[in-house]
């Protein structure tokens, strides 16, 4: 890969993209990152990520000029080890315990705000911002990125890691997500020490608490050094008869209606579990309000020097908390493919790798998507039930 026109187009600039940025630049390989939004920080991706199944990839193949990885926990201010509790939703009683333990045990968690990561993910690499990627083209010897700028770039393979929106699997698979069953209702606030410590010693990193038809989280944000004040946020995922509808409901709907819908869901529950709604208050809503969608991938990609890589891949609800462990195992998967390449000019040796690629993530993508829809469906993971989920549709390529 010693030209230009060899180069890996990575479109989006969210972990996965960041992640294969870093792998390839510390392997030598050129690269080019492509985000749409005009600053990394432009809008809201999400809150909190507990990262368990990728780390020790991770710690293998991210560059050690990085910094220490758990540097960015969310308890890295007082030392402590991010755990999370599982609670019973009516009652308070724990169920199961998440975490907790040091970096070398099995069952180690690192929970890390998201914006926290993609800014250690972004260190000392190129990225091009304002970038929205309009379609691509193929041709025997690479692949052309267009965006709406008029501009282009020539590689040798294009990664679409652009989100469960992704215009790239929209254009390779012409098939978009899906509505997840569940949809979220957020907000935050800071809390003083008097409102968050039993909930931190609770769970340090977070508390999950479940019943029929919802899922509802407590997490950590932030704490100061002197645990004066902790910044936490809250999730009340609930499922309506239609999803669909109520996503387009809380689109639009105000502050105060969300705010009036978060406590109605979570009526019944213990106080302590609730109390950061009411604290929050209002102006603690976030809006717009996020939205939970779906995609199974196929039993395997198309054919050719295009590919996908975490959502854009197989967009999951978050109740396994797979999501982002899945999209940096996609990246080091065929970070480690690349890096171990020949020629990757050669238009027979390119399509070999992504096709090898496509047999690793598609069958591990479509257990997590059905798995996590499972989690959320029947709470299997928690009370302990085995019962197969939902069917789920995927788009099937020839």
């Amino acid at each position: 890969m010693n030209t230009s026109d060899n180069q890996v187009l990575i479109i989006g600039g969210g972990l996965g993209g960041l992640a294969l940025g870093q792998i390839l630049q510390a392997n030598g390989i050129p690269f080019q990152v492509f985000e749409r939004d005009q600053e990394l920080h432009s809008r809201q991706q999400g809150w909190a990520v507990a990262l368990n199944e990728c780390l020790s990839r991770l710690k293998r193949l991210l560059p050690t000029s990085l910094g220490d990885l758990h540097s960015i926990s969310v308890n890295a201010n007082i030392g402590v080890l991010d755990g999370a509790t599982i609670l019973d939703a009516c009652t308070g009683d724990m169920i199961a315990s998440i975490g907790g333990v040091p970096s070398d045990q099995p069952g180690h968690i690192l929970r890390c705000r998201r914006e926290r990561l993609r800014e250690y993910l972004a260190q000392d690499i190129p990225i091009s911002t304002d970038k929205q990627f309009t379609h691509y083209e193929e041709d025997a010897d690479g692949v052309t990125a267009h965006f709406n700028d008029g501009t282009s770039a020539r590689g040798s393979i294009l990664v679409g890691a652009d989100g469960a929106s992704s215009r790239v699997r929209t254009q390779l698979l012409q098939q978009s997500s899906n509505f997840a069953p569940f949809v979220p209702i957020m907000g935050s606030a800071t809390l003083p020490r008097e409102k968050f410590q039993h909930l931190h010693e609770l769970g340090s990193a977070g508390l999950i608490a479940g019943k029929r038809d919802l899922r509802y989280l407590v997490a950590l944000l932030s704490i100061e050094p002197d645990e004066s004040s902790a910044e936490y946020y809250y999730a009340v995922c609930y499922q309506p008869p239609d999803a669909a509808e109520e996503t387009a409901w809380t689109a639009s709907a105000s502050p105060e209606s969300l705010y009036d819908k978060a406590l109605a869901q979570t009526k019944g529950l213990p106080d302590f579990l609730t109390d950061i709604i009411r604290t929050a208050g209002v102006e603690g809503i976030i809006t717009p309000a996020l939205k939970f969608v779906e995609f199974v991938p196929p039993p395997r990609l198309p054919v050719g020097r295009v590919t996908l890589a975490g959502d854009a891949a197989h967009a999951m609800m978050p109740f396994q908390g797979a999501g982002a462990n899945t999209a940096l195992l996609d990246v080091c998967d065929l970070a480690s493919l690349l890096i171990n390449a020949g020629n990757l000019g050669n238009e027979l040796e390119v399509v070999s790798l992504v096709q090898a690629y496509s047999c690793i993530i598609c069958p591990r993508g479509k257990q997590k998507v059905v798995g996590s829809h499972a989690s959320g469906e029947q709470m299997s993971k928690v009370l302990g039930a085995d019962m197969p989920p939902p069917p789920l549709r995927y788009v099937a390529t020839v």
